[in-house]
């Protein structure tokens, strides 16, 4: 190799980095014979010889494939963290579980109320609404209209009579219909519908894959039912008392009384609600068909109202003897609902009590013999109470037992595999 006797410029083929040897350094001579050596290095390690620096094109595609190798790997890491929290049953949320960002909740709050709103406008219908009404309305409009037309009507009465006789005429209606079967009916036919009519159309997959979780879903669906059966009685009944009382002709001071009792019936009522829809919707998890889900609601339904008014008749001391009122429903409702009753202070008169006792069974009619002076024709204020379940104790069985069934629901829900 020759002397330097001019600035040289050197390039490293290995780093491609240059530098420039002039003559009046000492070890330039020494330099200069550096290709040399790493040209017998290359041949050895079998690097091809005259290797070319990469030009700026090839630089910058180098930088975007290991920038996109990069990218790939963390948003392969991404995806199995969100799967293994998926499969772990964590509710997705964007980003990691321990970085979740205040816009994540508030993304997660906005789609459950926009879930919840969906659910509403599904029950809340026109048609529904109408059919309501109009269903509770009706036979009070109809049994007061049979009332009037008799020559001992309740118009022709004194006005304390008036309010006594109409108010416990109104309340027994209140339990067998205006808060009764038709409320029953629709509560548990709605809620029968929710998980298994979504599951036989398909549907239910794709809302599982929604970032809400399985219980948010069902629980959503659940409350926009308890919530409809609430207007539409908080709605219906005082519709149906102007209605009652304006086609009896009483006199204006009978609204007012009866108007008393109208938060305690409303109270009854979503006791009603909350029991039968909650029964339909253990019965939607659990049967895979609409229609198994509906009939078998319709059936309790009478059940609870006529079976066991059927019951009591034909087996008689035994329905006490063997304990059968620890199951009937209908006796334990009309506990409750007499419970409500006494907490607004109504005077029941033996009339209601008698009626009211063929659908619930809560009186005891043997003593009315010696409540009834034939020859004068006096009653006393009332039938005594069997107390066979203390109503206070009733109503909070009757509270409770939807709490339970809810939470059974959760669990074979939570559990169920859902397909297409």
């Amino acid at each position: 190799m020759d002397e330097i006797t001019s600035p040289v410029d050197i390039t490293c083929p290995h780093c491609y980095k240059g530098v420039t040897i002039t003559p009046d350094v000492s070890v330039a001579n020494e330099i200069a014979k550096m290709p040399d050596v790493i040209e017998s290095i290359d041949s050895a390690q079998g690097v091809p010889e005259n290797k070319e620096p990469p030009s700026n094109e090839e630089s910058t595609n180098k930088v975007i494939e290991k920038t996109v190798e990069e990218s790939s790997a963390e948003m392969d890491d991404k995806e199995n963290q969100v799967n293994e929290e998926r499969f772990l049953g964590v509710p997705y949320e964007e980003g990691s579980t321990k970085e979740i960002t205040d816009k994540n909740r508030k993304g997660r709050f906005y789609n459950a109320i926009i879930y919840f709103r969906k659910c509403l406008s599904e029950v809340f219908t026109l048609k529904n609404t109408l059919l309501f009404l109009i269903l509770i309305i009706i036979i009070p409009v109809m049994f007061s209209g049979v009332d009037n037309s008799s020559d001992n009507a309740i118009s022709t009465y004194p006005v304390g009579y008036q309010i006594a006789t109409s108010a416990n005429m109104y309340l027994l209606l209140a339990f067998i219909w205006i808060a009764g079967l038709p409320l029953a009916f629709m509560a548990g036919s709605m809620a029968s519908g929710l998980v298994s009519s979504e599951v036989r159309e398909g549907t239910m997959l794709l809302l599982v894959s929604k970032p809400l979780t399985r219980n948010e879903i069902i629980g959503y669906k659940y409350l926009s039912v308890i919530l409809y059966c609430f207007v539409m009685e908080a709605i219906g009944i005082p519709l149906s008392m102007f209605a009652y009382v304006n086609n009896l002709g009483v006199n204006s001071q009978v609204m007012g009384s009866m108007f008393h009792f109208y938060p305690y019936i409303l109270a009854y009522s979503v006791i009603v609600s909350v029991v039968f829809s909650s029964i339909g919707l253990i019965l939607s998890v659990t049967l895979s068909s609409p229609q198994k889900s509906s009939i078998t609601v319709i059936l309790i339904v009478v059940l609870t109202y006529l079976g066991f008014f059927l019951l009591r008749m034909f087996i008689g001391p035994m329905y006490q003897e063997f304990y059968i009122y620890t199951g009937d429903i209908g006796y334990q409702l009309g506990s409750t609902y007499i419970y409500m009753l006494s907490l607004s202070g109504a005077r029941l008169t033996p009339d209601f009590q008698m009626n009211f006792n063929l659908f619930t069974g809560v009186y005891n009619t043997d003593a009315v013999s010696t409540l009834t002076d034939l020859d004068q024709g006096f009653q006393l204020p009332g039938l005594p109470y069997k107390n066979l379940i203390a109503p206070y104790l009733c109503t909070v069985i009757w509270i409770a037992i939807p709490f339970a069934i809810l939470v059974l629901t959760f669990m074979i829900w939570s559990k169920k595999e859902v397909y297409f």
